[in-house]
């Protein structure tokens, strides 16, 4: 299947066609290669050294011979070696295809992303693809016995490394020519540039120091022109960037300013739960230990033995309330006092702990118990907070979490009709310890986490894959925001940032979001090996937590290991401004009869569309089922790559529940654009008013938008 047809291949190499749109059959295609690839709605394939290209919109064909194909992956241009070892960049919406040099090993040559970099002599040329032109690097030589060469390009600007030991590397501007870095030796290039890791403007990868003879990390700036070299004894696959700092091997951070390392490891199988000092200085991992650890440079810097494991704990500024595996609670006083606390029990079972000021609140099954802590730090039974009696019980609460104005439990509601119990936060007040108001967090049956922002001004819910956010300034009968991506086991409040956790068994995710409006902000991305038993899922809790400075926000995962990132600066900064630098485009603006704000050429182009429902359950059924097709003049789009928003009442839509998906496409050439919008459903859904999907007399939304860039 292309875009709008569909394409049968016989085994006499005939191509038969159906038009998608109209039902239309086109002219059969003979003595056609097997397909083997298609771009919007040109296909191609290859047989017995012959590339066949066929446009099903125009009826153009080529048949070119060809020795080699050297990549696929544009979605647009496919480089190949013609059958006279001449090297050729065919275009696969035109058909046109241009020939650039000669290539023929053991000469080597590089394509990436556009770019095809290739040797002549002892010169090193690049060919720019989009401009239709080669450039000869400035600089550049080629040893006569080459046989290594690779090049990534950002913005104009290309990482080129050539050669074998001595490995030679730079930075050229692509346009020009000029060596904006001329080229540095590095003895080994340990990754070639295709598995180096890469941001907006940067690349870090694994070498060998040809000075030191030592590994190293090579960072290239490309937007700053720049190339240094880190040493680390332990360098290999870098993993992603965290602000100004690289982490590889999942478990050292190297920080790109001062070359230092953070080593982070914690007690396997041990890591239960973890929780930063209010200062943000420390961060305590839980399990058949407490160990502390220093926020900034991951040293532990101490140990508290226990006779007991964790199951939850909380840190105030005197120490930390640990709830133990039997439901025993105690008080660890930090630094350790003389006299050692004794635990003390509570009534039933015990599930969560919270601590504010004197006061220790743990979430029981049926009720949330009160604890008053002394000067020494010992613990002693206070009272117990039940909800009016007017409501209905609770069989259990899961979560507690405690701020100057507020204690809040969540649970499940029992139900005297049979139904399906509700997920529910009570609140009393923090003060008189009176019963204040009942939450309905809308969402499913499930309550892993609820806290409060450090400023007391936002509390957050987690539970069946959601992370529900009130703000408590305001009136508190409907949520703020609800997250959209469905996978959330656990949240905490990083500053001004949500930090929600996707716990899937490959991987763990950090979305993070505005608290003010719900608007994601960054991602977190942690990796796990599959074979670590229960490396996520469902079956195992995996432990979040953030520093009340908006600083860090760490994991332990199901080996027991420390994870800790700092929270980028692009993300702090999202938090507190808007993308009033992005032209937004509704994507069924013509559709809508809106009117169209036109962008500038110098505007990133962000494309925008919503979906609403009555309540967040139906917003929900809507995105696991919606299937989007998204196409800007003619050229499908990977609408997986769109932002979702979290969900929140919109008033533009009624008030309905809302979630919003955004699409950067960056920037536009000027003139007249046009998108095409199609959404369908694999199985039918309801917005609380009207039916969707297969075999209700809605299947399918369509819509268009044109727009002009100046």
């Amino acid at each position: 299947f292309t875009d709008d047809y569909a394409v049968i291949t016989t085994d006499k190499g005939t191509l038969a066609i159906v038009n998608l749109n109209n039902g239309s059959t086109l002219p059969p295609v003979s003595n056609f290669a097997p397909v083997f690839y298609n771009i919007g709605n040109t296909i191609w394939g290859r047989k017995d050294y012959t590339l066949s290209a066929f446009n099903l919109d125009t009826g153009k064909r080529v048949d070119l011979p060809f020795k080699e194909i050297i990549s696929t992956d544009s979605d647009q241009w496919l480089p190949y070696i013609d059958a006279n070892g001449i090297g050729n960049i065919l275009d696969l919406k035109t058909l046109d295809h241009v020939p650039v040099a000669p290539l023929s090993h053991p000469l080597p040559y590089h394509w990436s992303q556009g770019y095809l970099a290739y040797t002549s002599g002892t010169t090193i040329s690049v060919f720019n693809t989009a401009a239709g032109k080669s450039v000869t690097l400035a600089g550049a030589t080629a040893p006569a016995d080459i046989t290594n060469l690779s090049i990534d390009v950002i913005e104009n600007r290309a990482l080129v490394f050539f050669g074998d030991k001595p490995a030679l590397g730079g930075i050229w501007d692509v346009i020009t020519g000029v060596a904006v870095v001329p080229p540095m030796p590095v003895s080994n290039v340990f990754q070639s540039l295709y598995q180096a890791l890469t941001d907006k403007n940067r690349i870090a990868l694994a070498v060998n120091d040809l000075t030191t003879n030592k590994n190293a990390i090579l960072l290239a700036d490309l937007k700053a022109g720049s190339i240094r070299i880190l040493p680390s004894e332990n360098a290999d696959s870098p993993s992603f960037f965290i602000g100004n700092r690289v982490l590889y091997r999942d478990l050292i951070l190297l920080d790109l300013t001062s070359g230092e390392e953070t080593h982070f490891t914690a007690e396997k199988y041990a890591g239960l739960e973890l929780a930063f000092s209010p200062d943000s200085k420390l961060l305590a991992t839980g399990g058949d230990t407490i160990r502390l650890w220093d926020a900034v440079t991951g040293a532990q810097v101490g140990v508290i033995g226990l006779q007991q494991s964790v199951h939850r704990m909380a840190y105030t500024e005197r120490g930390i309330a640990a709830l133990y595996d039997n439901n025993q609670l105690q008080f660890l006083n930090i630094p350790a006092t003389s006299i050692p606390t004794s635990p003390v029990n509570g009534s039933g079972d015990l599930h969560d702990v919270a601590v504010e000021g004197n006061t220790i609140a743990a979430a029981g099954d049926v009720n949330v118990q009160l604890f008053a802590l002394d000067a020494v730090g010992n613990v002693t039974a206070k009272t117990a907070l039940v909800p009016n009696a007017s409501l209905p019980p609770v069989n259990s609460y899961m979560t507690v979490a405690m701020s100057s104005r507020y204690i809040a439990a969540a649970g499940l509601t029992a139900n005297a009709d049979g139904s399906s119990p509700n997920t529910i936060v009570d609140l009393w007040s923090a003060t008189t310890w009176k019963f204040v108001q009942r939450l309905d967090s809308q969402t499913g049956v499930d309550a892993y986490d609820l806290s409060f922002s450090p400023d007391g001004t936002h509390m957050a819910l987690t539970g069946s894959g959601a992370s529900v956010v009130w703000n408590m300034e305001r009136s508190l009968d409907q949520p703020l925001f609800v997250t959209s991506q469905g996978l959330d086991s656990g949240h905490a409040f990083a500053g001004n940032i949500l930090a929600t956790l996707e716990q899937s068994w490959l991987k763990h995710t950090i979305d993070l979001y505005a608290i003010s409006d719900g608007k994601p902000v960054g991602t977190l991305r942690r990796t796990v090996n599959i074979s670590s038993g229960g490396g996520g899922g469902e079956g195992y809790r995996i432990p979040i937590a953030a520093s009340a400075d908006g600083s860090h926000v760490a994991l332990v995962d199901a080996m027991g290991e420390l994870v800790m990132w700092n929270v980028p600066d692009e993300a702090k900064q999202a938090a507190q401004s808007t993308d009033t630098d992005k032209a937004n485009v509704i994507a069924y603006c013509d559709t809508l009869r809106a009117d169209q704000a036109n962008p500038n050429q110098n505007q990133a182009v962000k494309l925008t569309w919503s979906w609403f429902a009555t309540d967040i359950q139906r917003v929900y059924s809507h995105i696991f089922n919606a299937i989007y097709e998204i196409k800007l003049d003619g050229t499908a789009l990977d609408e997986t790559k769109a932002q979702r928003s979290s969900i929140m009442r919109d008033k533009t839509n009624n008030n309905n529940w809302t979630v919003y998906y955004n699409l950067d496409v960056g920037m536009l050439k000027p003139g007249v654009h046009t998108v095409n919008y199609r959404l369908t459903w694999q199985q039918a859904i309801n917005d609380g008013i009207t039916d969707y999907g297969p075999n209700t007399d809605h299947p399918e939304d369509t819509g268009t938008c044109t727009f002009t860039v100046n």
